[in-house]
Formats: structure tokens, C-alpha cells, sequence
């Protein structure tokens, strides 16, 4: 069964936020976050999307982006994480669903707030996080 398309709109500041499946983990090393960014950095300009801030944790990621044209921010995403799997599976010789299905895309009114949150004293595992 198709997915349902979901509304996008042009210019709209997104805040989208994927986690691994099981809540396993997606970046395992060093070499697991760069090549995530690369994809990242490739994506905005294939398909016109601009990247404001992210930020990668072992088990999920989360970006704050803005679709410049129409259906970009769907085909963004479905090109870095298909791509991002390909990658997983390739390293880790494994199959199967790496992160939930389905992303979630958040249309933010104040998007850099949850940006801006200090994370609680020796809870952060968070990596590459840039605004």
C-alpha cells in the first residue's frame, strides 16, 4: 500500500526527527557520522532543501530544514536514508529496517528552540551537532 503523501510547504522551517528501529543504533563510529553528513551535504543540493542545524546521536538524529521547492523535502529524505542504509547494511553485512518507518516531520514555529536546550548534566551522547 502507497504511503500517504503528507503536506509540505515551500519555505516551511521543519523540524525532522528519525531513530533507529528498536531504538538501536544507527552511528556507531566516527566514520558512521561523517558518511552521514556527506549524504546530508550531497542531498541539499540535489533536491533543494536548505540544512539549518542538525544534530546526530547514536540511536536517532534530528534537522531543522527548509523545502525551496516542491515534494524537495520528500525526496530529500527518502535519498539519505536509502542511501544511509545501503551504507549500514553494506558495513555491518546485515538486513532489514535500520530506522522506523516513516520519519517525523514537525512544522515548527519556533524552530530553533529545541536547538537551543541545554541537554541535562551526563546525559548528552549527542555528536556533529551544529546550528
Amino acid at each position: 500500500m502507497p504511503r500517504i503523501a503528507r503536506g509540505e510547504t515551500v519555505g516551511g522551517i521543519y523540524h525532522v526527527i528519525n531513530r533507529g528501529n528498536m531504538r538501536m543504533r544507527v552511528f556507531g563510529d566516527e566514520e558512521d557520522y561523517l558518511y552521514f553528513l556527506h549524504l546530508l551535504k550531497a542531498a541539499k543540493t540535489k533536491f533543494s532543501v536548505e540544512i539549518h542545524a542538525y544534530c546526530l546521536m547514536p540511536n536517532h538524529f534530528h534537522l531543522l530544514v527548509v523545502p525551496k521547492e516542491e515534494k524537495s523535502l520528500s525526496r530529500f529524505m527518502q535519498w539519505v536514508m536509502t542511501s544511509h542504509v545501503r551504507y549500514y547494511h553494506k558495513k555491518h553485512k546485515s538486513s532489514g529496517h535500520v530506522c522506523k518507518k516513516g520519519d517525523r516531520l514537525l512544522l515548527s514555529l519556533n524552530p530553533l528552540l529545541f536547538f537551543e536546550m541545554k541537554p541535562k548534566a551526563g546525559k548528552s551522547h549527542a555528536k556533529n551537532c551544529q546550528r
